[in-house]
């Protein structure tokens, strides 16, 4: 069965990330210096980190893109 995922997640990349796929939903967070908002569905490409990536398998020294704060003055937001 997860080979099958696998092949799913693999062909439809282009269009969807593969938690779409598998029905999960990712948290967001707020920065708490400027309150700008990470949203793991659009990823921050400008600072390396790919569409869909959950906040926590960011790199730890990644920075805010709007004020420069470090990743851990980021609050995950309530549902």
């Amino acid at each position: 069965m997860l080979h099958g995922l696998y092949c799913i997640i693999v062909k439809a990349s282009s269009e969807h990330t593969w938690w779409d796929l598998v029905g999960s939903k990712m948290d967001k967070y707020r920065c708490s210096v400027c309150g700008w908002i990470y949203d793991p569905e659009l990823g921050d490409p400008d600072g390396g980190v790919a569409p869909g990536t959950p906040f926590e398998n960011m790199p730890d020294d990644w920075q805010c893109p709007m004020c420069g704060a470090a990743k851990n003055e980021f609050q995950q937001l309530d549902d």
